[in-house]
């Protein structure tokens, strides 16, 4: 009640209202905040849930809150690792676009009256630059159509699939995402099993944490694997797209009973990684 007060967040006030209610209702907290997974994802049920079973909810919530702050950290360094090449980008296209449109033009009047024979690079410069100039109405319709189609694809799942299946082999970007995957699902693991979570709901909770496609359905035939009795290392290992020093210290991990301070570590690595990068 006091935390919904204090909040200037109108979904999560509601939110925090209505777990308040439903607390006095006899519900349990997990439960109660389950009925919110658009403020509250997965792995924060998980881990209260877990908490509330082995009477160790602070030290849960602490954990959370850990998790949340380097998982925003890490968000904000990606998100503004791709502002700078974004602004470039946007800045470059205006100004070619400038040119064509009000520059070349004056050039390609110069170059008609001296009756000169244009080499082929020019001829095209001229001819892109009468198209943007004469077409340019069609050329932004294009683009605003193009644009709307590619968001329609990416609503849906093969879409995400293929994008995230172009993105991870992107030269430089693609490495860096790749990183990035599987820093947030190791560090997301090693939090709720640090809470004492049973495995095969931190390999779901986590897969989805992710944000790729293909880390998740590596994950997720993990998680298959294991119920039908294999560890944990082995189809970490058989999956292309993980790293394998992941498979390895999982593997290390499970050997020693050490699993989630091994993917702490792994964790730790992929993440300054990932900032080694961004820098």
């Amino acid at each position: 009640e006091m935390l919904g007060s204090l909040t200037t967040d109108r979904p999560l006030k509601a939110a925090l209202q209505r777990v308040a209610k439903d607390i006095n209702g006899g519900a349990s907290l997990s439960d109660a905040l389950s009925a919110h997974p658009q403020v509250f994802p997965p792995i924060y049920v998980h881990m209260v849930g877990a908490g509330e079973v082995g009477g160790t909810l602070p030290q849960s919530l602490e954990r959370i809150a850990v998790y949340m702050e380097t998982s925003q950290s890490l968000r904000e360094r990606l998100m503004g690792a791709m502002v700078y090449p974004a602004v470039v980008l946007s800045v470059a296209v205006m100004a070619v676009g400038a040119i064509l449109t009000f520059v070349v033009p004056v050039f390609a009047e110069l170059f008609a009256s001296e009756g000169l024979a244009l080499p082929i690079s020019t001829r095209v410069l001229l001819a892109a630059s009468d198209i943007t100039r004469d077409y340019w109405p069609a050329i932004l319709v294009a683009v605003a159509s193009v644009a709307l189609l590619g968001r329609q694809i990416l609503a849906t799942e093969g879409g995400r699939r293929w994008s995230d299946f172009i993105l991870l082999r992107v030269p430089v970007f693609g490495n860096l995402r790749r990183k990035a995957a599987v820093a947030r699902l190791t560090r997301a693991m090693a939090s709720m099993l640090h809470s004492g979570v049973m495995l095969s709901d931190v390999l779901l909770a986590a897969a989805r944490i992710s944000g790729s496609g293909e880390v998740e359905a590596a994950v997720m035939r993990a998680r298959d694997s294991i119920h039908a009795g294999s560890d944990l290392a082995t189809p970490l290992a058989r999956a292309e797209i993980l790293p394998p020093l992941l498979a390895q210290m999982v593997k290390v991990g499970e050997e020693s009973g050490r699993l989630e301070e091994m993917l702490d570590k792994v964790a730790d690595f992929f993440e300054m990684e990932v900032k080694a990068a961004i820098d």
